[in-house]
C-alpha cells in the first residue's frame, strides 16, 4: 500500500459477554493497529476522523479512519519502519510523527511532509506533544547509554534502573513550527520522558523523571515554558508508593494521576500468598498547591506461590 491508498472499512459488531452491550471493533487486520499514546488526542474534522499507527505491510505507517463510514486512508509510506509516534496540532491539520531519531511535519490534507528536527548523535529522542497555541512542538532528548548498559525497554524494561541511576544527560527541547528553530527549554543530567504539554496552556507543561515508579527520586514534574520554573507535582504519600498515569483535564489546568502501593502479607498456609493493593487516584490542579481530590481502594488478592 502506498500514501492516499482508502482501504475498506474492517469494523464489525459484537456483545460484551459480561454487560450484553454493544461494542465496535474498528480495525481487523492482520496485525497490530493503536490509537496515539494515551496523552495524546487522535481525534480531528470535528471528531469525524481518528488517527492510528499500523505495521499492516510489515511497516509501521501512520493511517487516519473516517468515523462515517469506517473508511481508512494510509498518511505515510515508510517501509522497513519498526516503530512510529505521532501527535496532532490542535487545528487538526497536520500530525507530528517521531519516526528513527527525526522529527517530521505531515499536513494531514495534501500528506506533504516536512522535516523539522534531527536528533544530535549520541542521543535518542523521545516523545512529542504540540503546544495548545499550536506555534511549537515539545520533545526530549536523553544520552544514549547504550554502549556501556545493558537496555532492551521496550521488552520488559531490561536496565530501567540502570539507566535510571546513570543519570544520563537530558534535554527537553522545543521545536517552532514555523522555523523549525530549537530552543533548549531544561536540561538536566537525569533521565527524563514523558514530556506532555497541556491542551489550554501554552506555557505549561509535564514531564518525568524515569526510572522504578517506588525508586524513582520524584516522578512528575511541572514545568513553565515561559520563566523555565520546574516544581514537583504530588509527593509521595507513604515510602514506595508508585505515581504515574498522568495526564491532562480537558481544561488543561488539572492533572488527573494515579497512585499505588503493593504489600505482600504471606499467611499461615505456605501455598497462599495474599496482595493488597492501596491505590489512590488523584485530580490535582497545577500550579501551585494542589487541590487533591483521592479515591482510596484496596483489593486484597489471594493467589498460589
Amino acid at each position: 500500500m502506498t500514501k492516499g491508498t482508502v482501504t475498506p472499512a474492517e469494523w464489525k459488531i459484537y456483545h460484551d459477554r459480561i454487560t450484553g452491550l454493544p461494542v465496535r471493533q474498528l480495525t481487523d487486520y492482520m496485525a497490530h493497529s493503536h490509537h496515539l499514546y494515551f496523552t495524546e488526542n487522535g481525534w480531528y474534522d470535528e471528531w469525524r476522523r481518528l488517527l492510528f499507527v499500523s505495521d499492516r505491510g510489515n511497516s509501521a505507517n501512520l493511517f487516519s479512519m473516517d468515523m462515517d463510514n469506517g473508511e481508512i486512508t494510509q498518511l505515510t509510506d515508510y517501509k522497513n519502519n519498526d516503530q512510529l509516534e505521532a501527535c496532532l496540532h490542535p487545528e487538526g491539520t497536520y500530525a507530528y510523527l517521531r519516526r528513527g531519531e527525526a522529527v517530521i511535519s505531515l499536513d494531514l490534507n495534501s500528506l506533504q511532509e516536512r522535516l523539522l528536527y534531527e536528533c544530535p548523535a549520541g542521543y535518542n529522542i523521545g516523545n512529542l506533544s504540540c503546544t495548545a497555541d499550536g506555534l511549537s512542538v515539545l520533545t526530549c532528548i536523553q544520552e544514549d547509554l547504550s554502549g556501556r548498559l545493558d537496555l532492551d525497554l521496550g521488552n520488559g524494561y531490561v536496565g530501567h534502573r540502570e539507566l535510571m541511576e546513570a543519570a544520563p544527560s537530558s534535554i527537553i527541547l522545543s521545536i517552532n513550527l514555523a522555523s523549525g528553530q530549537t530552543k533548549e527549554v531544561y536540561p538536566s543530567d537525569c533521565f527524563i520522558t514523558h514530556v506532555n504539554a497541556s491542551p489550554t496552556r501554552p506555557w505549561l507543561m509535564t514531564f518525568c523523571h524515569e526510572g522504578p515508579w517506588h525508586l524513582v527520586d520524584h516522578r512528575i514534574w511541572g514545568l513553565n515554558l515561559e520563566t523555565g520554573k520546574v516544581w514537583r507535582i504530588r509527593e509521595r504519600l507513604a515510602p514506595g508508593e508508585k505515581v504515574g498515569h498522568e495526564f491532562f483535564s480537558r481544561m488543561g489546568s488539572g492533572l488527573a494521576i494515579m497512585a499505588f502501593a503493593l504489600t505482600a502479607l504471606i499467611s499461615s498456609e505456605p501455598s497462599i500468598t495474599t496482595m493488597l493493593i492501596w491505590r489512590r487516584q488523584s485530580f490535582i490542579l497545577i500550579p501551585g498547591t494542589p487541590i487533591q481530590t483521592d479515591y482510596p481502594r484496596q483489593w486484597p488478592t489471594a493467589r498460589g506461590t
